[in-house]
């Protein structure tokens, strides 16, 4: 079977693209299950670009194309590129309400974090 990040991206509610060793990626995931309490097993699908580490030249530059970014982790909700890590901490700290709006768009609801 060929790799498509576009079928990958359109898979479940919420797909993170990560690779390996990649601090950002896992303050990615930290922000969806312990800041917006997002369920992960249910919601979230968290594709590893490194697997096989053979195909990732190919897959990286499918997600380049689809996000204009060479930079991991990158965030797609409901199928839409969002944005990285830097993206999603923005909008928790200065427009929650958009945030919710982009979450509840996609049928997840998501924690209210005072900051």
């Amino acid at each position: 079977m060929v790799f498509n990040v576009s079928t990958v991206v359109s898979s479940k509610k919420i797909v993170v693209l990560t690779k390996n060793g990649c601090k950002y990626c896992d303050q990615m995931k930290e922000v969806l299950e312990k800041e917006l309490g997002i369920d992960m097993e249910q919601y979230v699908r968290v594709e590893n670009l490194q697997e096989p580490k053979e195909k990732f030249v190919q897959k990286a530059e499918e997600m380049i194309k689809l996000t204009g970014s060479k930079t991991f982790p990158q965030l797609f909700l409901g199928g839409k590129y969002f944005g990285g890590t830097d993206d999603l901490r923005r909008m928790q700290v200065f427009n929650q309400d958009k945030l919710h709006e982009r979450f509840a768009d996609i049928g997840v609801n998501i924690d209210v974090v005072d900051f």
